[in-house]
């Protein structure tokens, strides 16, 4: 008998080329995991597997990496696809494979380790971890002593990575640092880091620059301005005057939820104007005790005519939750996901630039709103992406509106 197949990345849906395939006679997990494949052959460029002369009999088909080099699945950073049904071979001369194409999923380093950190400058500290931090994350600063409300903790955490900045706000800066960070699942650990630099004289008069956004902005977007060290919550909101034809507006500025360097402009923009953005001198200071040099900032918005509209209706059979994300022909994700439920609602794409893009749709069977991949021990498959089967066309000016009848493989 010949059994043949592709072995396929379970998100990328992108062939993976030198990954081990192995049939098993036995049907036992834990058998697999501990012994030697009856047949084992490793995946081409193109991600194709063959066996050759096998003979009849029942097999569990499971892919995998091998990082240990001994021929079995037994390492749980070892990445791993499998058959959930068996292959039945009734006649050696038979040519079967109950499914065509093997979900591959990489496996996740869950344990944490502080991969990286630096002391950026006086008041900014960095530290990269290797997966993802919860909501128990926690500092205690011992050198410098720092109480919660005398530092500024911004995260960024995805699946297999975190960052996290933290800036001074006191009167303390990070010269020599100590401090312990913790997670509840045990993680502890303690950093030490030195700032090897000449200090700057403190009685020094320095300024800032503010750097603005683009010089033409979307009529839908916000005015932010970014300094290089937080401003002091003591100058906030920041004061400015917005000009627009004949008409002047005081805009405020308040700090950004997500960034501690940004600041945001409580304004509506409005289509197809000219504005002009004023910051007098030392209209506030950051952290250093810096002030900000003036700034006439010159800007235009384009026009809801300048983009298209994209509306989808989600059909199908039975009900389900789908994690929609939209990417343009580049693959550079526009807007963040959507959580929609395939019951005939339609969902609205507004503002989007003219050009072609593509649609991607998790099926999220357990609803936890993320993908979840292959679980070998509990014979779950990873969690099926499907691509909208037409290239979305967008035009100025244009609504363009389709139907996606969603039906599993």
């Amino acid at each position: 008998m010949t059994c043949k197949g592709v072995l396929l990345n379970a998100y990328t849906q992108k062939a993976e080329a030198g990954k081990y395939v192995a049939l098993y006679k036995s049907a036992d997990k834990d058998y697999q995991s501990k012994n030697i494949p009856d047949y084992i052959t490793r995946s081409d460029s193109l991600g194709r597997f063959v066996f050759s002369n096998i003979k009849a009999g029942d097999y569990s088909l499971l892919a995998y990496d091998d990082n240990n080099q001994n021929l079995i699945y037994d390492l749980p950073t070892e990445s791993v696809g499998f058959l959930t049904q068996r292959i039945e071979a009734r006649n050696e001369s038979d040519s079967t494979l109950k499914d065509d194409s093997v979900f591959f999923t990489l496996a996740k380093d869950t344990v944490m380790r502080l991969e990286s950190s630096k002391i950026l400058n006086d008041r900014e500290l960095s530290l990269k971890f290797s997966s993802s931090l919860t909501d128990s994350f926690s500092l205690e600063f011992q050198r410098p002593m720092l109480s919660a409300n005398e530092y500024i903790v911004e995260k960024t955490i995805t699946d297999s990575v975190s960052f996290v900045t933290i800036f001074a706000t006191g009167k303390q800066i990070f010269d020599t640092v100590q401090l312990i960070a913790r997670e509840a699942n045990g993680f502890n650990e303690k950093i030490e880091l030195e700032q090897k630099r000449r200090r700057a004289n403190k009685d020094e008069k320095r300024r800032f620059k503010f750097s603005a956004t683009a010089n033409e902005l979307a009529f839908f977007d916000t005015i932010a301005l970014t300094s290089p060290c937080p401003i002091d919550d003591a100058f906030l909101p920041l004061k400015t005057q917005l000009i627009e034809g004949e008409d002047t507006t005081i805009v405020l500025f308040y700090r950004d939820a997500n960034n501690a360097k940004k600041l945001i402009g409580d304004y509506p923009l409005k289509e197809d104007k000219k504005y002009t953005l004023f910051i007098d001198t030392a209209a506030v200071k950051d952290y250093n005790g810096d002030a900000n040099d003036s700034i006439r900032y010159i800007f235009k918005t384009d026009s809801r005519d300048d983009y298209g509209t994209f509306i989808l209706s989600l059909q199908s059979e039975q009900a389900m939750q789908l994690i929609l994300s939209l990417f343009d022909i580049q693959g550079k994700q526009i807007g963040t996901d959507i959580i929609a439920k395939t019951n005939g609602d339609k969902l609205i794409f507004k503002n989007l630039k003219e050009g072609t893009y593509k649609l991607r749709a998790i099926v999220d069977e357990n609803s936890n709103n993320k993908w979840d991949g292959n679980d070998f021990f509990s014979s779950r498959q990873a969690e099926q992406i499907l691509y909208f089967n037409k290239r979305i066309g967008i035009r100025k000016g244009w609504e363009f509106e389709e139907e996606w009848q969603i039906s599993l493989q």
